[in-house]
Formats: C-alpha cells, sequence, structure tokens
C-alpha cells in the first residue's frame, strides 16, 4: 500500500512541475540550452520590401548573433564567481531604474 502511495505523488509531483513550467504555443526558431528563440521575436526584423534572399540573411545574421550572446552569457554564468554575477545583478538593476526614470521625468516635462 505504501509503494502506490509513493507511486502515485511521484506522478502527481512530476504533473505538477510541468504545470508551472512556462508553455509557448508556436514551436521555436533555435535554441540554446534552455532558451529559445520564437517567430515573434524575430517579426519586426525584416522590412517589408526586401527580397526572400535579404530576409533569410537578415534573419539568418540575428539568430547567429542571439546564439552566440547566449552561450557566452551562460558561459559567463559558469565561470564568473558569485560576487562578480552580483555585482553585474545590481549595475543591471540601477541602470533598469535609471531608465525608468528618465522615462518618467521626460513624461512629465511633456
Amino acid at each position: 500500500m505504501r509503494i502506490k502511495i509513493v507511486l502515485v505523488l511521484i506522478v502527481l509531483l512530476n504533473v505538477s512541475c510541468d504545470f508551472f513550467t512556462k508553455s509557448h504555443d508556436e514551436d521555436p526558431v533555435a535554441r540554446v540550452n534552455e532558451k529559445y528563440l520564437y517567430k515573434d521575436d524575430i517579426k519586426d526584423l525584416v522590412p517589408l520590401d526586401a527580397s526572400k534572399a535579404d530576409s533569410t540573411l537578415i534573419i539568418q545574421n540575428f539568430i547567429n548573433k542571439w546564439a552566440t550572446q547566449q552561450l557566452l552569457v551562460d558561459g559567463a554564468i559558469l565561470n564568473l564567481n558569485e560576487r562578480k554575477q552580483e555585482s553585474f545583478n545590481r549595475l543591471v538593476n540601477q541602470y533598469k531604474n535609471d531608465l525608468y526614470t528618465k522615462a518618467y521625468m521626460e513624461a512629465l516635462v511633456k
């Protein structure tokens, strides 16, 4: 009886973990480790008057740049110590706050 209860709990835990993962309705265009690039992310890259060859080149270059950046960021996260990562996170948060503050001040002036 205990084995059945444990099995049911394991199944429920497994299903509940899948419930909380972020799902996306469309298929990804590219994947690097656990990060995905979707059509929505690249839909506005190509000008309307671009040829098929130009469109393909623009999208290929963007995907290659995105993938390279993801690999470098993942490598940095693995290789940089926690102190350096925390320092970067503080800088990112400060920059974000500065951007919001500047945008709000400009809206107030208008």
